[in-house]
C-alpha cells in the first residue's frame, strides 16, 4: 500500500494513479476533499483500491487521524510526500515561501514520526 500525500491534483495526482496501475492499493490524501475524491473514484472505477481522505499535512491531529483511516487498506509500505502549496499562490513575498516551507516541516515533524512507530515492521 502506498501513501501518496497531494493527491488531489498534479504529480501528486499522477503518482496515485500509476501506483495503482501498478497494483498498489493507495491511500490518498490532500487539503480538498473534492479533488482527492476525484482521483481516488477514478482508481475505484478502473478496478483499483484507493481511499480518499482530506487531510492538512501541517496539522497533527488531521496526520493521526488520517493514518489512522489509511492503515484500513493495510500497512504503509510507500510514501509519496508530494504535498505542496497551491499552483496559484503567487510568490512574490517572503510569507508565502515561509508558509511554503512551514508545510513541508510540519509534514516532517507530524507526518513521518506518526508513520514510522506503527509501519517498521520488518
Amino acid at each position: 500500500m502506498i501513501l501518496v500525500t497531494g493527491a488531489g491534483s498534479g504529480i501528486g495526482r499522477a503518482t496515485a494513479l500509476r501506483a495503482a496501475e501498478l497494483g498498489l492499493a493507495v491511500a490518498a490524501w490532500d487539503l480538498n476533499g473534492d479533488t482527492v475524491a476525484a482521483t481516488a473514484a477514478q482508481i475505484n472505477a478502473d478496478g483499483g483500491t484507493a481511499l480518499a481522505l482530506a487531510c492538512d499535512v501541517g496539522d497533527a491531529g488531521q496526520v493521526d487521524a488520517a493514518f489512522v483511516r489509511s492503515r484500513e487498506l493495510g500497512t504503509i509500505r510507500h510514501l509519496a510526500n508530494v504535498a505542496g502549496p497551491p499552483l496559484r499562490w503567487r510568490w512574490s513575498s517572503r510569507r508565502r515561501w515561509c508558509c511554503a516551507w512551514a508545510a513541508c516541516g510540519e509534514w516532517w515533524t507530524y507526518g513521518c514520526p506518526a508513520a514510522r512507530p506503527r509501519e517498521r515492521r520488518w
